[in-house]
Formats: structure tokens, C-alpha cells, sequence
């Protein structure tokens, strides 16, 4: 009876573990660069000709806390993987522009986008720049009075045929630091095409790597495995 008790505990002890490890994700903490545009805004979402608050500077909007970038990298064939962009950033004038977007169709060379960021060359991919291809989702904008929902455009997401980048110096403001960038088509909240391209440029850094270090649960419960697989060990030896 306690033997089959102990490779229970073993079993469950490896196949939590298994179940972190397919469950990974890279969790990025998600900031505004440190280029400064239209006096005092920084530049994590530009949203070109549309201003909300009609103020000055009301189209630059700073990235605020707990903005994430998760990347779900765990499926051996890369195709799979996906990533969201969900955060908060707010303008000048204090309205909060809500960003929620899906990437999907992952690859590893692909049209890439320098602005004042890195030179990057797709030979070698030099430096490592990761790109998704498709992109969906919406930025909405909430003024105090009325909220406004902006929809990235299904049929051409990404103006000039450029894809969502990150990796070292992929932000197009900084050449120095990991970051993200996309330009985006948007439609209005009538459905028609906003003219001008916006644009999101932002720094990431990495908050968690369950690929690395299991959940502190998986890390408990992996332990307790540990110790059964050597209580049977031992029982055999005797």
C-alpha cells in the first residue's frame, strides 16, 4: 500500500511538472521608450491624426503599469506560437487609451521595420528580431464621458507589408534596448479606415520565464516527488 501511495505522489509530482513546463510563457513588463515627443509625452502609442482630447500633444500616450506582453512559446512548432499586448497608456489631457491585441502566425525572418531602432540583417538575423505576422485586436479610449473603440483592420493589419517586431533594438526609437514595435491600419468605431498608420513603440523586460522555473506549486509538489523516487529507491535496496 505505501508503495503504491509513494509512485502516486511520484507520478502526480512529474506530471504537474509536465503540465507547467506545456503551460510556458515569456511575461514581459511592457513601458514607454525613453524618446520623448511633443513636449513632454512619450512615445508608447501614437495615434497619428486622431485626437481625442483635442489637446496638444492629446495623440502621444504613455504607457502605464502592468502593461504585459506575454509570449506563448511552448509548443515545439513555432507556427503555433501566439503573444498579446494588453495594457494601459494615457495621453496629456488624461484620456486612457485600453490596448488589447492578439499576434499570431510567429516567424523568425520577416519584414522588418528600423526607424532610429536597429539595423537589422535578415541573413544572419542579426540581432535576434522575432516577428508575428497577423495581427487583431482593439484600442479603446475612455475620456471621463463616452468610450471609443478603435479596431486594428482584419483585411490589412499592418501598412507596407511590416509585421509586429521585437528583440534588441526592435522598438524603432532605441537601437540600444529590447522593445517591440508595430505600425497599425485602424478602423473607427463606424468601421471605416482611419487615415494614417498609428504606431506603438515600447520596452519590454522580462518579469517571468516559466520555461526556465517551474511554478513555485510545480517547484513544491516536484519535491515531494523527489523525495518519494528515493523512498523507493531505498525500499528496493533493502
Amino acid at each position: 500500500m505505501k508503495t503504491t501511495l509513494i509512485k502516486g505522489i511520484a507520478v502526480a509530482a512529474l506530471t504537474v511538472f509536465g503540465s507547467v513546463a506545456a503551460n510556458a510563457s515569456a511575461v514581459y513588463n511592457v513601458s514607454s521608450t525613453s524618446v520623448i515627443n511633443c513636449g513632454s509625452a512619450a512615445h508608447g502609442l501614437w495615434t497619428n491624426n486622431v485626437n481625442i482630447s483635442s489637446s496638444g500633444c492629446g495623440n502621444y500616450y504613455d504607457m502605464l503599469g502592468g502593461s504585459l506582453f506575454t509570449l506563448f512559446n511552448d509548443d515545439t512548432n513555432s507556427a503555433n506560437w501566439t503573444a498579446t499586448l494588453v495594457g494601459s497608456s494615457i495621453n496629456p489631457a488624461g484620456v486612457v487609451a485600453s490596448i488589447n491585441l492578439t499576434l499570431s502566425d510567429f516567424a523568425e525572418v520577416a519584414a522588418y521595420k528600423q526607424e532610429f531602432g536597429a539595423a537589422y540583417d535578415a541573413g544572419t538575423d542579426t540581432p535576434d528580431i522575432d516577428f508575428f505576422q497577423n495581427i487583431a485586436g482593439t484600442i479603446s479610449f475612455d475620456d471621463g464621458n463616452t468610450i471609443q473603440t478603435y479596431t486594428v483592420d482584419p483585411s490589412d493589419p499592418v501598412p507596407g507589408g511590416l509585421n509586429f517586431q521585437y528583440g534588441l533594438g526592435a522598438n524603432g526609437k532605441d537601437p540600444n534596448a529590447f522593445g517591440a514595435s508595430v505600425w497599425l491600419n485602424m478602423l473607427d468605431p463606424n468601421g471605416y479606415l482611419v487615415s494614417g498608420h498609428w504606431d506603438i513603440n515600447v520596452d519590454l523586460e522580462l518579469t517571468d520565464n516559466p520555461n526556465e522555473v517551474p511554478e513555485p506549486a510545480g517547484l513544491a509538489l516536484l519535491g515531494l516527488g523527489t523525495v518519494a523516487l528515493g523512498a523507493m529507491r531505498r525500499r528496493k535496496a533493502a
